[in-house]
Parts: structure tokens; C-alpha cells; sequence
């Protein structure tokens, strides 16, 4: 999928597949990306996008850090429960 949840901690090799779990991206834009998820417990939501500088997210409109999975994609953690990601590039605003 597109993007997904993942409890794979290393994030440097590509998880099995029984352990990823689809997200629901309901915005894609070219500068804006918005996803929901319902996470099974603590762990990573992975959007297969280039991880690339400039780009910055919110979890539940709490600014976050994106980190590299795999090398390539972007991460961000996130804890169990239901929670709407939004990642946005150049102009940051919360209430977007």
C-alpha cells in the first residue's frame, strides 16, 4: 500500500508483509498529503514517498519529525489508537 502501519522499529530493511497494515489517505495533493489511521498499537506510519528535506507533519495537529524508513520513504511515529496525519511541504500551517 501506498501508506501504511508498521511496529517494525529498525526501519532500515522492508517489513514482512504480515505486518503492515493499509492507512486511508483521503488528500493527495503534490504539497499535501493527508492520511487517517487506526493504529493497532504503538508504532509507524510510512508514507512511500521520497523522504526529502523540506517537508514537515502533524499527528493530531502536533507538530512531529519525519524520519527515513527504509532508507527512502518517510516515517512518523505514532501511538494505538485513531489519528489523522498530515504531511505538508514549503508553507507550514497547523490549521491547514
Amino acid at each position: 500500500p501506498r501508506a501504511f502501519f508498521t511496529t517494525e522499529v529498525t526501519l532500515t530493511s522492508p517489513p514482512q508483509l504480515n505486518s503492515i497494515f493499509p492507512a486511508k489517505i483521503t488528500k493527495y495533493l503534490p504539497s499535501q498529503v493527508e492520511i487517517e489511521i487506526d493504529s493497532p498499537q504503538n508504532g509507524y506510519l510510512v508514507l512511500t514517498d521520497t523522504f526529502y528535506p523540506g517537508w514537515k507533519v502533524t499527528v493530531d495537529n502536533q507538530e512531529t519529525k519525519i524520519i527515513p524508513a527504509f532508507n527512502t520513504f518517510r516515517a512518523v511515529p505514532v501511538a494505538f489508537g485513531q489519528h489523522r496525519i498530515k504531511f505538508s511541504y514549503g508553507t507550514f500551517l497547523l490549521a491547514m
